[in-house]
Parts: structure tokens; C-alpha cells; sequence
């Protein structure tokens, strides 16, 4: 799947992937609405970001600031070898809010 519209997120975490070369890896939180009660609800994410947006992250990218993600992708993988799929989000370009506009 495809991220061409814009999606507002979160940042918790922002490291240098251990394992991937030109990857920083970005703990995102998600807003996807209220549930039953009423309640915000989030989703986590643990995403890798490449090209543009690894140069970005690296040079700007903090913990508590809120992105704009403007592309990327969201992959289900399968390993055959230890017979598990998961999900990859991978984020190619995004744009940092202004603070005012981050917040949900």
C-alpha cells in the first residue's frame, strides 16, 4: 500500500537503524480516530525512513515533534523461514508542523 495522502504522526524515537545502511529508524504514534467511548485512539509504528527522508530525519528530526508524512509505503512481508508475516512502513519524504498544527 501506497502513502500518497498526507497523514499527520507523531515522533517518540529517532535512531540510526543498527542493521540497515542510510535507514533511521522513527517510533511514530498514529491518530485514527475515537472509539465507542469516545476515546482518542493511536496506533504505534516503528518506521524506516530512506532517501530524502533518512537525510532529513537525521539532520532535523527530534523526539516530540509532529510530521507530516508526504510518501511512503506500508508492505506486509513474509519470512517462509520462521513462517511469520509483519508489517514495514517506509517513509520516503516528510515535512515537520509547526507545533500548532501537529496537535490532533
Amino acid at each position: 500500500m501506497n502513502i500518497s495522502e498526507t497523514q499527520k504522526v507523531k515522533v517518540f524515537k529517532v535512531n540510526e537503524h543498527e542493521k540497515r545502511k542510510n535507514t533511521m529508524q522513527v517510533h511514530i504514534s498514529s491518530y485514527e480516530g475515537k472509539d465507542k467511548n469516545d476515546e482518542a485512539v493511536y496506533s504505534s509504528w516503528f518506521a524506516n525512513f530512506v532517501g530524502t527522508a533518512y537525510t532529513k530525519a537525521k539532520e532535523e528530526l527530534k523526539e516530540g515533534d509532529y510530521i507530516q508524512l508526504t510518501n511512503g509505503k506500508i508492505e506486509n512481508i513474509y519470512n517462509k523461514e520462521k513462517g511469520k508475516a509483519f508489517l514495514e512502513v517506509i517513509v520516503f519524504d516528510f515535512d515537520i508542523l509547526p507545533e500548532k498544527d501537529g496537535n490532533n
